[in-house]
């Protein structure tokens, strides 16, 4: 079992606006609507959608190397066509027709890992019943053309978070009964409107920084110190530009750590040059920067 499909398996669930009370009244009436079923049918497909999509895995790579995925493991717990659509999707803009939708794309994902998953809405006035579940991921994220190898999205170099947005249909046999009906895909940059990178320093920034003097960055340190980097805008005064703050942290910074950290420095920026008063900055982009040390 590869490490993608294992996070699947153990990954933790939880609901948002809707409880498991909520569920738990459906059950009384229909006991395929018991927490423990949503929840084990929600990771068993959520494994089945890792073991297609991660392609970090031997078995999932095909002889150049591209990756194929365990697609009819996926297409076994959802609707016909689903699995297709959600591994093979259309590029908004085609460079020139390439036939059926998606024929020609691939959706390509390495060092894959389930974080979570949450129950959102129960729609039990549909028939079959459906269910809205949002998976929380992360890893490198891209969409390829197979036929040329062209990046048509995303960015196979950086670990990015983004969700599985899918909504399930009570509709499947025994071992299974919620089975995937539809889905689609944000990162967390499509959501919140800004990106956010992590990455360690270069040795010339660490000169730049240090000074041409310094003794050597110690190779293999664990980054104890962080400098996050952030631009930013706050269109009601009309005011943009950077602020940076250096931190020290037992570990890698999550996006809200990291946003919560530099919050203060940008609105110190703020305030330097338009005053005291109360501001609602946008951040650009969002940069944590792991410093080497001598």
């Amino acid at each position: 079992m590869s490490e993608a499909v294992a996070s699947a398996l153990c990954a933790p669930a939880g609901y948002f606006n809707i409880g498991r009370e909520t569920v738990l009244a459906a059950a009384e009436t229909d006991p395929r609507c018991a927490p423990e079923v949503i929840e084990a049918c929600a990771r068993r497909i959520a494994a089945a959608w890792t073991a297609a999509a991660d392609l970090d895995s031997a078995a999932n790579e095909d002889a150049s190397g591209a990756g194929s995925g365990d697609e009819a493991g996926l297409a076994a717990v959802a609707r016909p066509g689903v699995a297709r659509l959600l591994l093979r999707p259309a590029p908004a803009l085609p460079p020139e027709p390439r036939g059926p939708a998606g024929g020609n794309t691939r959706l390509m994902i390495r060092g894959l890992r389930v974080t979570g998953i949450t129950i959102r809405l129960l729609r039990a006035d549909e028939r079959p019943l459906l269910l809205d579940v949002s998976v929380d991921e992360t890893g490198r994220r891209w969409v390829e053309d197979r036929a040329t190898g062209a990046v048509l999205s995303g960015d196979p170099d950086e670990p990015t978070i983004f969700m599985e947005e899918w909504q399930l249909a009570l509709e499947g046999p025994a071992d299974c009964p919620w089975l995937l009906a539809a889905g689609s895909t944000q990162t967390f940059e499509d959501l919140l409107g800004y990106t956010y990178r992590c990455r360690r320093e270069t040795e010339q920034e660490y000169r730049d920084r240090a000074g041409a003097l310094a003794p050597p960055p110690r190779a293999g340190a664990p980054a104890r110190r962080w400098e996050l980097r952030c631009g930013f805008v706050d269109h009601d005064v009309k005011f943009g530009s950077h602020a940076s703050v250096v931190v020290e942290l037992a570990a890698q910074p999550r996006r809200e750590e990291a946003e919560r950290l530099v919050g203060p420095a940008v609105l110190a920026e703020i305030t330097r040059y338009r005053g005291q008063a109360e501001y609602q900055p946008s951040i650009l982009r969002l940069e944590a920067i792991g410093l080497l040390e001598p």
